[in-house]
């Protein structure tokens, strides 16, 4: 099972692909029935990602082009700077604006904070990933709530030093209550532990991928969004952080994949 599921990558297609590649089909219907020079020969694709440049996000629409990508990969901010936006992928204030004011991303409110469980997943990965950096021999066979509030009482100053753990048990508190939050006040790199993709909008899939550049620890979000940053992160794990991340994968993930994803990330 660990075999087929890391080091086979193409035995588990990204959902999105499928879905696109389904789209597409309605389109064009049965092949053979068409003509040997196609009438339609341009098909545009709005917003992607390549790993061109070492990877490239791509947002278009009304005309004008957003890339997101490392400002230090070459040709960055070259090509027709009166029509292409550029944001470094490394300044996530930007980012996260540019998500936000485009409608792509959903900030923390009580309306899906209580229902989906995401921050209080996230919580447990960031707890299990900040356990075995500090002990790479961490025993993760009983891993719970219960667990991750035992680590952190036992390591309250470090916990509180970091700081995303206090701040995404602040967010669950006041989700209860529905309070208003202004993201102003909130570090620029801790805003991605609180947000999710807006799962009404079309760049859904693409956007928890960037948000998955953000958040290395949340292994089911990069597994079900990216891949290939997954793939990479598996061989920094020690053994028992694969064992446990694959085992894990397996029961929920894998077992049911549109219910985790309907339960998390919409």
């Amino acid at each position: 099972m660990v075999d087929r599921l890391l080091k086979e990558p193409d035995a588990w297609r990204d959902d999105d692909m499928l879905e696109r590649m389904i789209e597409h089909a309605k389109l064009t219907g049965d092949i053979r029935e068409n003509a040997l020079v196609p009438k339609e020969v341009l098909f545009r694709q709005p917003t992607f990602w390549t790993s061109h440049f070492g990877g490239v996000y791509i947002f278009i629409e009304d005309g004008q082009t957003t890339v997101i990508a490392n400002a230090t990969a070459k040709g960055f901010r070259r090509s027709r700077p009166w029509q292409v936006a550029y944001i470094d992928i490394n300044d996530q204030a930007a980012v996260w604006r540019f998500l936000a004011e485009s409608g792509r991303i959903d900030p923390p409110r009580g309306s899906w904070i209580e229902k989906s469980g995401l921050i209080e997943e996230r919580a447990l990965m960031l707890a299990i990933h900040m356990a075995v950096d500090q002990d790479p021999d961490t025993d993760l066979s009983r891993v719970d709530g219960r667990w991750a509030s035992a680590w952190v009482a036992k390591n309250a100053a470090a916990v509180e030093k970091e700081g995303s753990l206090p701040l995404m048990n602040w967010v669950k508190r006041e989700a209860v209550r529905w309070s208003n939050f202004s993201m102003d006040e909130i570090e620029p790199a801790k805003r991605f532990l609180i947000s999710r993709a807006n799962p009404d909008h079309a760049d859904f899939f693409l956007v928890n991928r960037l948000i998955s550049e953000y958040l290395p620890f949340d292994y089911m979000t990069r597994f079900v969004f990216n891949k290939p940053a997954f793939y990479r992160d598996y061989e920094t794990w020690p053994e028992n952080s694969r064992d446990y991340v694959v085992n894990r994968i397996r029961d929920t993930y894998l077992a049911d994949k549109k219910a985790l994803r309907r339960r998390l990330y919409k």
